[in-house]
């Protein structure tokens, strides 16, 4: 940013940051004006729609003002002790006092705030998924107003992670003080990147942030990071599921030579071109046209983020196998339901499947894995190869 070109908006959410990240303090910061040329201000932040708000100045008074502020502050030497994380959701007033408006140097709007610093969960914090946690922001109020229990901390936009809507302050904030505004919060359930804006409101309802304008929102911003586990293994559980095919119920184990279908565990299966070294089911569908097998596993309740995982191939002496696998699912004893399907033949390639089971979240389900013969039966034998619900 140079002083010369000020056709770039500027925000001054980012100036703080900015300063924070080349180790200026907030306190006497016009020394070090010149500093900020190197800084990044391209990450778009969304502005708050205000109504009643007082007009703005142009950016360049703006400018002037902000730069006058730093001015005067770098005359009023005050410290800040840096308080704990609450375990609420309660904004804690720590009130400070930084500056001393006068006749000669007011603040533009009514209501407006500076961010000095985040006191918890700096950007990019990685958390566990469900993870709670406590954000807390140190905000300096540079408007006319006091902010009192009649103004609140609001959400915005973005990702809310739990958090309430609309926490009231509490004590007062005088023009000039600084105040620590803190809420809970829960990581998602799901790994990614998350960043949820928040606003402060006063009692007519207008919200308003930080920033030249008075209207940018500040924000939280976190990354979820869990290793993925297997939470259902459908081979070490195969005789905890009940097999048949049209014959009938099957035993399990079963036995290759049983003409009504069988289910066997592999601990290094042979695929069409390979042996595979994780463990997998092989299955045999009953001996006649369009014969199948499938078992039915115990119920078992779905996450949000659970996804579906196994290869897909036909048994290696079994080269006529054509035959169509599928998962399927009941819910509560009703109808059997199909969640995809993949069709297999001996050619010398595999089916990879990694499916997301999002819409059964929260749903006790019983899985079905079927195989049946798509065309004329021809000793068709295929293999699950590690099957299995992954967390």
């Amino acid at each position: 940013m140079r002083s010369a070109n000020l056709k770039q908006t500027v925000h001054l959410s980012s100036f703080a940051r900015c300063c924070a990240s080349i180790g200026v303090c907030l306190i006497g910061l016009v020394p070090s004006l010149f500093l900020l040329a190197g800084c990044n201000f391209t990450r778009a932040t969304p502005q708050i729609d205000v109504q009643g708000t007082e007009a703005a100045a142009s950016l360049e008074a703006r400018l002037t003002e902000v730069i006058a502020i730093f001015t005067q502050t770098a005359q009023v030497v005050s410290a800040t002790s840096t308080p704990q994380p609450t375990s609420t959701a309660t904004p804690t007033v720590t009130p400070t006092p930084y500056y001393t408006p006068t006749e000669t140097l007011r603040p533009v709007f009514q209501d407006s705030a500076r961010f000095v610093m985040d006191v918890t969960i700096p950007d990019g914090t990685k958390y566990l998924r469900g993870t709670s946690f406590t954000k807390t922001w140190r905000l300096l109020n540079i408007g006319l107003s006091t902010w009192t229990s009649e103004f609140s901390l609001v959400y915005v936009s973005g990702d809310r992670m739990s958090g309430a809507r609309d926490i009231p302050l509490k004590g007062s904030v005088q023009p000039g003080y600084m105040i620590d505004l803190s809420v809970g919060l829960v990581a998602p359930e799901l790994n990614g990147d998350y960043r949820g804006y928040w606003a402060l409101q006063n009692p007519q309802g207008e919200v308003f942030g930080i920033g030249l304008d008075g209207r940018t929102p500040f924000w939280v911003d976190i990354e979820v990071d869990s290793p993925s586990k297997v939470v259902f293994d459908f081979v070490g559980r195969y005789c905890q599921a009940v097999w048949r095919s049209d014959a009938g119920v099957l035993p399990c184990p079963g036995d290759p030579s049983d003409i009504e279908g069988f289910v066997l565990p592999l601990d290094a299966p042979p695929l069409e071109t390979r042996v595979e070294d994780e463990p997998g089911l092989w299955t045999g569908p009953e001996w006649v046209n369009d014969g199948y097998i499938q078992g039915t596993y115990p119920e078992f309740e779905v996450g949000s983020q659970d996804r579906f995982r196994a290869l897909l191939s036909c048994y290696s002496e079994s080269p006529d196998c054509n035959v169509r696998f599928r998962l399927d699912y009941r819910i509560d004893g009703g109808p059997i339901q199909t969640v995809e399907k993949w069709d297999e033949r001996f050619d010398d390639n595999f089916t990879r499947v990694d499916l997301s089971l999002e819409e059964l979240a929260g749903k006790r389900v019983q899985f079905i894995l079927t195989v049946r013969v798509k065309e004329e039966f021809a000793m068709d034998s295929a293999i699950w190869v590690a099957p299995s619900i992954w967390r």
